[in-house]
């Protein structure tokens, strides 16, 4: 089965070097790369011409610049392919030699809508070690609600979930692979491969930040004494928007889904002091990070809300 690789560029020509090569480098052969620049500025444009000139396999197109999460629902929705895989590619990573081999390996045993995803090793910029993805333990919309374990990069999904992306709309994503995360869990599934297929370049220009660092208890308590003061809010309701959008963008979902987002934003918005002491220790909505999942719970015990970051 061909994979379809879909990189969406801007203003990478730092990294790109490197990643085109580690794609060229798969052990997996039956796979086309696809390209859109996202209005590059820089020497991206070249680099990529030069690379579409000497593989055949390489569909490349230049647009304006529209965002990441809109140039890749670009990626999707002009494809011309059907009934193959398709994974997310950024401009900065490295991919090992067997990541796409893995991930068909993985799908080819699964029915329709489910949803490949991997550990990953965060790099700096010189591809030094940082450290790897903690291992989820929650894999289900209820996590999917509040945050994301499904990173763009490691993602590889099939014709299905691919139809039921093109039914959202890209302006209700915060990401798209937030968005399709929420979508695998809804209607789908997930298997998340515990083995790393990425090098996860982090550095000043990178759309997804590594997560908190696991030493960092001072600013960690630094957080909580802000929510207990009420001085400071951590976060958003963005996620809360999306998760309502997605509701309203499926309406053949179980009802179980929209039960949890509606139960979500009660306790945000009027849920009694018991109520509220009920979600705190006995949460339905859980994060796979100790430390966020506490204070997502503080926040509601104390009935604070949160406060949208201007």
């Amino acid at each position: 089965m061909r994979v379809n690789i879909l990189l969406s560029t801007y203003n990478g020509e730092r990294y790109l070097k490197e990643l085109l090569g580690s794609l060229e480098g798969q052990t997996y052969g039956n796979i086309r790369i696809i390209i859109r620049d996202d209005g590059s500025t820089d020497g991206t444009k070249y680099l990529l011409s030069g690379f579409a000139k000497l593989n055949n396999n390489v569909e490349l197109s230049f647009g304006k610049n529209i965002g990441v999460v809109k140039s890749f629902y670009t990626l999707v929705k002009e494809l011309d392919s059907k009934d193959e895989l398709y994974a997310f590619c950024d401009q900065d990573d490295i991919w090992l030699p067997n990541k796409v081999e893995r991930a068909v390996s993985v799908l080819s045993k699964e029915t329709g809508g489910t949803l490949y995803c991997s550990n990953l090793e965060y790099v700096d910029e010189n591809l030094k070690h940082i450290k790897f993805t903690q291992l989820p333990a929650y894999l289900s919309f209820n996590n999917a609600i509040t945050e994301n374990i499904a990173i763009g990069c490691t993602i590889v999904f099939d014709e299905q979930l691919k139809k039921k992306f093109l039914d959202a709309d890209p302006s209700d994503m915060l990401m798209h692979d937030w968005w399709m995360y929420m979508l695998a869990s809804a209607l789908g599934g997930i298997r998340y491969d515990e083995s790393c297929g990425i090098l996860y370049r982090q550095h000043g220009l990178s759309v997804t930040p590594a997560e908190n660092r696991l030493d960092d208890y001072a600013g960690k308590l630094r957080d909580v004494i802000c929510v207990v003061q009420k001085r400071k809010f951590i976060g958003n309701l963005n996620w809360l928007k999306q998760a309502k959008k997605f509701i309203s963008t499926y309406p053949s979902l179980p009802k179980e889904y929209s039960i949890s987002v509606n139960n979500v934003e009660c306790l945000v918005a009027n849920a009694s002091l018991s109520e509220r002491l009920r979600f705190f220790l006995n949460p339905f909505i859980r994060s796979n990070y100790t430390y966020k999942g506490f204070v997502f719970r503080l926040k509601i015990l104390l009935g604070l809300g949160f406060n949208e970051r201007r």
